[in-house]
């Protein structure tokens, strides 16, 4: 059976986004795991930041890093939360700090053996970031590792 969580994943990857958004948080409620509600948070957040509302999910974002705190094993959530501030931070023109975020995401990303798009995305976030803020060959270098760990993948 199906989990919510993966209908909400689906319905995002079909831009149904009204919809991913309203059962992402029916999930929310009814999710007894707190990991899996900090999860669930995140992934509302995406959708938040897919629908142009970038504080809204930038909060939420901000929210999940300090619920999952310094433990150990959650580096792949830190490392989208990251990556999700960092992207708000670009679209509403705060370059400078959006790096922070993003180099942060990279190398968290890093260290995860076992997903490397993770590391792909948070390189393809960057090399935008780079390419906005006219750093053409540093995003280039990017775009082709990310290139490289998605086709090895």
């Amino acid at each position: 059976m199906i989990d919510r969580h993966d209908q909400v994943i689906e319905l995002l990857n079909n831009y149904q986004l009204p919809e991913a958004a309203a059962l992402c948080r029916l999930a929310i409620r009814r999710e007894p795991d707190p990991l899996q509600r900090t999860s669930l948070r995140c992934t509302l957040a995406h959708i938040l930041e897919a629908q142009s509302q970038p504080n809204a999910a930038r909060r939420l974002y901000r929210a999940v890093l300090a619920q999952i705190g310094n433990r150990r094993g959650l580096t792949g959530l830190r490392a989208k939360s990251w990556r999700g501030i960092g992207r708000t931070l670009r679209v509403q023109g705060s370059y400078r700090e959006a790096e922070l975020y993003l180099r942060r995401a990279v190398r968290a990303a890093e260290s995860l053996m076992d997903t490397p798009t993770e590391l792909a995305d948070a390189l393809g976030d960057l090399g935008v970031l780079y390419r906005y803020s006219g750093k053409l060959r540093q995003s280039e270098k990017l775009y082709r590792r990310a290139l490289e760990i998605t086709v090895a993948a």
